[in-house]
């Protein structure tokens, strides 16, 4: 059987023309998922898992920190029954010590989300929770040469230094401490002596 090209041309074309309809059809259903249904499967390990570029991760991770702080999300919700994954997959170093300083800074930010969402019980044991308070004071030295809202990442480590403000996240350290832990009070210090080294005449009378 010998096919005009013609034909072989019209033969390509009625193959490709499902392959455009199911994606269609599968960005339709995505679309049409209700917020909460969308913010829960946003709250997962494999939603961060499935990024194909540094770029689309720090992506991700923004779209994770934002549906994070959504009022509807709450750990006994039965809606988001994946907030433990993702909590376990943050603090990995495949995330919280990525080589990329964005990834890290965005990383920091859906953390302290879980802190806030979990109080007063964060979801990591010891060593996990001081993982995340030493990247936490790498990026607060930021504002040591960050001190305008008009400058890169300025809000998202302004961010940080108000939950730590008014979520009170500091206090699971002074915890640590009164459990006896050497390393907690350690790390407490370094976080305090960071933040107040690097605030400058410079920033906004909030700071």
């Amino acid at each position: 059987l010998i096919l005009h090209p013609k034909n072989c041309q019209k033969s390509r074309n009625r193959m490709s023309t499902p392959i455009t309809a199911s994606a269609s059809a599968s960005r339709k259903l995505r679309s049409s998922l209700s917020p909460t249904a969308r913010r829960s499967q946003i709250l997962s390990s494999s939603y961060l898992n499935r990024y194909q570029s540094k770029n689309d991760l720090v992506r991700r991770l923004h779209t994770v920190t934002t549906a994070l702080s959504n009022e509807d999300v709450e750990v006994d919700n039965p809606n988001y029954t994946g907030l433990e994954s993702l909590a376990t997959i943050l603090i990995s170093p495949k995330y919280l010590s990525h080589k990329d300083k964005e990834v890290r800074l965005h990383t920091t930010l859906a953390c302290m989300e879980v802190f806030h969402l979990y109080a007063p019980d964060p979801p990591w044991d010891e060593e996990e929770i001081l993982s995340i308070f030493s990247q936490l004071t790498i990026q607060l030295a930021n504002l040591g040469h960050c001190t305008s809202p008009s400058q890169p990442n300025y809000n998202y480590y302004y961010r940080l230094l108000e939950m730590l403000s008014t979520v009170k996240i500091g206090v699971v350290l002074t915890e640590l401490v009164n459990q006896g832990s050497t390393t907690g009070l350690e790390y407490l210090t370094n976080l305090t002596h960071t933040i107040l080294t690097s605030i400058r005449n410079d920033h906004p009378t909030d700071v």
